[in-house]
Parts: C-alpha cells; structure tokens; sequence
C-alpha cells in the first residue's frame, strides 16, 4: 500500500500513518485554507474493501485516498470500522462532497453512504473537514496515476 500526504490547509499537524510515507502530494485547497495529512493509498479491489476497518485509532493529520479507474457512483461502510471519520468525495479534481461517518453500531445495511458519481474519495478523522474550513466546492489536485 503507498502512502500519500494530503495538504487541505489550516495546520493540522501531519501525523505518522501506518505505513511508510512515499512523499505523493495531494493538495485540497478552499479559499486559502489547507491541511496537511498523511494518507494511505487504497487503490486495488482488495485495498478499497479493507480500507480503515479494525483501527482503534487514527492520528490527526493521516487517512486514507480511494481512486477509482471509472466515474461512478460509489457506496462507503462504516461496518467494523470503530473511530469517527470524515469521507470527502471528489470528480475530476473538485471536492462534491463531504460526509462526516460515525462507527456502525446495530445493522450494517444502516452504515452505508452512497455518493454521487466520483473518481476518488479520502477518509479523514471525523471532524477535520469541519476544523479546516473545507466545503463541497474545494479544488483537489490528485497527482496519483490512475
């Protein structure tokens, strides 16, 4: 799995994520707000289903980015997954929407988010967007091959 720092703007100390860094830049900017997070890059079929599943915990500052080779739209779980996370989705480079996602507690079929058609999405810790200042409308620039 690759790593990815992400720079959303306002200061948000960049944390350690749970693998090794490899120094790939996104950067979601709004208004001259930004923030920066380390995040893991979640880019095979097998990535994308596991995603953040069975962490106790994720630092401020890191995450992970889902791409998508197609434009579609796209369904999150937060079964099994236990800590509070953000869920920005991004098309063609521009933040569409954000999700603030709490751990799934009861049936599984109530912890699914649909999306709007989109190529990417990032997980965060829940409430950065919200500390950040970053809305639906943000560019994105994924320098991540697809």
């Amino acid at each position: 799995m690759r790593a990815v720092a992400i720079v959303l703007a306002v200061g948000l100390a960049a944390g350690a994520c749970t693998s090794d860094p490899s120094g790939v830049v996104v950067t979601i900017e709004q208004d001259g707000r930004r923030l920066e997070v380390t995040v893991e890059v979640a880019d095979s079929p097998e990535e994308r289903s596991r995603g953040l599943r069975f962490r106790d915990e994720l630092s401020p500052g890191t995450g992970m980015v889902f791409i998508f080779d197609d434009l579609a739209p796209r369904t999150f779980t937060m079964e099994d997954v236990r800590i509070p996370l953000d869920l920005l989705v991004v098309r063609r480079g521009r933040l569409i929407e954000v999700f603030e996602m709490s751990p799934c507690a009861g049936d599984p079929a109530n912890c699914l988010y649909r999306t709007l058609p989109a190529d990417a999405a990032v997980e965060i810790p829940g409430g950065a967007t919200a500390t950040a200042g970053i809305t639906p409308g943000a560019l994105v620039d994924l320098p991540i091959a697809r």
